[in-house]
């Protein structure tokens, strides 16, 4: 009976998530450039601690971000992680403004053990999101008036993987294979003072490729056999070198610290890209062609690496540190949708984040965190950084006679991406995820049946 419980509940919870990722429409300017605005599709557990992923581990969700953490999955459980995400964006030049929202899917996953030391999960993520559309009004002194060039795009791309993970004493391994699909479509136009002359390029690139990313994960709990727990009484009466010493084995015993690494080599993705060239309609279409092209293209998805540690006490607190390094120098795209993207360059960048979870009365998790992500776009000689402050708390509800654990996880962003220099795009959102994690006991044996 909880089994089925546990199986509706997943899936209401796909059903929404499909009705919300139908009506997804991102507003994001310099999702223009590369692949697309980068999602962050962590758990609202890791957002609320500034996005701190690499070394975390918990038996109570799924961290695909390293798969190695998968073995952290109990022997005897199911893991259901999903999650939706809504932002609130107020764009911003020197003289406009603009607001925006959107609502998407965070994640949907799933863990699950295969052995007492080989545990795999599965699930759905995007990868990256595709929404803009900009409208630029330029004078031409040879026509003596104006011309209209606007920039409409749309699409992104989702992430399939199937994960494993391996234990070997306080070491794990894992690697992800995922399918890589969606489009990244690109309209331009252009409207003249004739009609006649206005111009229109459309083009879609189709994805449909491979990617692999793998994960190493190095944790230890440190236990003291002699230590044995003190009275407040017997500790008073003891001198003060004792009460110190008693007071740091108190600390450290069941204190763990964990490491994490993470790495992905350059990744070739084939793909088809179409492109219409012609006069255009009042709506999106053309009132003519003039060319038609379909042509293989590749896109070449950069190296990336990142490392973390993890400080942490079960139920009583856990700090974070995380480091990433993405190469997009070695990012190209032989499409036209990249190639008309001129006056903008693709540099290395590196992300630094920090989080910090505090347990109430050792079951309510409250967090909070930062995270700063250097640019990788230069656009007129302006870098696009961006920085982040994070909160987040958990609900937890358990089921006594299944002995399920059921999370309710919320996480608020609030932070700003670009500048308005050089009449530039300011984006200030805040940005809010709500999520679910389950951890359902279905591989325990009955004692009566």
């Amino acid at each position: 009976m909880q089994k089925n419980k546990f199986i509706l509940l997943i899936i209401l919870w796909i059903g929404l998530i499909t009705g919300s990722v139908g009506q997804t429409t991102i507003t994001s300017p310099y999702s223009r450039f590369g692949i697309g605005d980068i999602q962050n599709s962590i758990s609202a557990i890791n957002i609320g601690m500034g996005d701190i992923k690499y070394a975390y581990r918990s038996p109570f969700t799924v961290n695909y971000s390293n798969p190695a953490s998968y073995t952290a999955i109990s022997n005897n459980s199911f893991v259901f992680d999903g999650g939706l995400v809504t932002s609130f964006d107020n764009l911003a030049t020197t003289d406009l403004k603009q607001n925006a929202n959107f609502i998407d899917l965070n994640n949907l996953l799933f863990g699950f053990p295969i052995t007492k030391w080989w545990k795999g999960s599965f699930g759905i993520v995007p990868m990256s999101r595709v929404g803009y559309n900009i409208s630029d009004n330029e004078y031409d002194p040879n026509l003596q008036d104006y011309v209209e060039h606007t920039y409409e795009g749309s699409g992104g791309i989702n992430r399939v993987y199937l994960g494993h993970a391996f234990k070997i004493k306080d070491f794990s391994v894992g690697f992800n294979a995922s399918y890589l699909f969606g489009y990244l479509k690109d309209n331009q136009t252009i409207l003249f003072p004739s009609s006649y002359s206005n111009f229109r390029q459309q083009n879609s690139v189709n994805i449909n490729s491979l990617y692999f990313d793998y994960g190493l994960q190095y944790e230890h709990t440190f236990y003291d056999s002699s230590f044995i727990a003190i009275s407040a009484k017997d500790t008073a009466n003891r001198s003060f070198g004792k009460r110190i010493k008693n007071s740091y084995k108190k600390f450290t015993n069941g204190f763990t610290i964990g490491f994490g690494f993470t790495f992905n080599s350059p990744t070739k993705l084939a793909s088809k890209e179409n492109s219409i060239v012609g006069h255009p309609d009042l709506g999106d279409g053309f009132t003519d062609t003039l060319l038609i092209q379909n042509n293989k293209v590749n896109i070449m998805l950069p190296t990336n690496i990142g490392a973390g540690l993890v400080l942490r006490k079960e139920n009583i607190f856990l700090i974070g540190l995380d480091y990433q390094y993405t190469k997009w120098s070695e990012f190209y795209n032989q499409s036209s949708y990249y190639v008309a993207n001129t006056g903008t360059s693709m540099v290395d960048n590196w992300n630094a984040g920090i989080g910090l979870e505090l347990y109430y009365k050792k079951r309510f998790p409250v967090r909070i965190g930062y995270h700063y992500t250097s640019s990788y776009l230069i656009i007129d000689g302006q870098p696009i950084n961006t920085k982040v402050f994070t909160l987040g708390m958990g609900l937890p509800f358990s089921n006594k006679i299944s002995k399920s654990i059921t999370m309710m996880n919320i996480a608020l962003e609030i932070g700003q991406v670009g500048t308005t220099n050089n009449n530039l795009i300011r984006d200030d959102f805040v940005r809010a995820t709500l999520g679910i994690s389950i951890l359902e006991k279905w591989f325990t044996k009955s004692k009566y049946f």
